[in-house]
């Protein structure tokens, strides 16, 4: 199965009742097998012992098109580059080497972490490692800023360039946004496969 937000894909057992040739009463998660960015498919040749998966978004952003007000190309979140991984069949042992590499990745102990109850007598943290323990901060204002690039809304922000003194490649769209940057922590993700993923604060930040 494919997990988009994990970059992942999750190996199945399918109980007798999902499948002719299932075993079992419930289906299992038996491990995960890394892929390229947000999995959106995949499939298996007969005879050939790989696997292959559609990755939607693989290197981001890279498709240029054109528009009337600037003569730079312009990348948007809903035209990324995809890619196809070939993935050999893992054996157990590769299997397990696999899961942990996807676990690592998402950070996914974290998140299990998380779910515990909380603890007494914790002092304060940025980010508290579980759920009901304090924070440094007692309000969090998140803005999520749909369906634009980066650059066409930090553009303007020669430190937060990839490419020192590059000129921005897309009109200014946000410049109060970009104050609000200048003396705030930004991160940036595309949310081209849902809001879910800037929310999820276990899902990969790749972009």
């Amino acid at each position: 199965m494919a997990n988009g937000m994990d970059n992942a894909l999750a190996v199945i057992r399918l109980s007798k009742k999902s499948a002719k040739n299932g075993r079992g009463k419930t289906s299992t998660v038996t491990g995960f097998i890394p892929t390229g960015a947000y999995p959106s498919g995949v499939a298996v040749m007969p005879g050939r012992g790989n696997i292959y998966t559609a990755n939607l978004e693989a290197v981001g952003a890279r498709l240029p098109s054109k528009t009337s007000a600037t003569a730079n190309p312009i990348y948007n979140s809903h035209n990324m580059l995809a890619s196809v991984s070939s993935i050999p069949f893992p054996d157990t042992r590769t299997l397990q080497s696999y899961t942990d590499t996807v676990i690592a990745l998402n950070d996914l102990s974290r998140a299990i972490l998380a779910r515990e109850k909380p603890r007494n007598g914790i002092s304060p943290k940025t980010v508290p490692d579980r759920i009901g323990e304090p924070s440094v901060f007692k309000h969090v204002l998140y803005i999520i800023k749909e369906n634009r690039t980066y650059d066409q809304v930090l553009g303007d922000m020669p430190q937060e360039r990839e490419i020192p003194d590059s000129a921005p490649t897309e009109p200014i769209l946000h410049p109060t946004l970009t104050a609000c940057a200048k003396s705030s922590f930004c991160s940036t993700t595309s949310t081209y496969p849902g809001n879910a993923r800037p929310r999820d604060i276990s899902g990969p930040m790749h972009q």
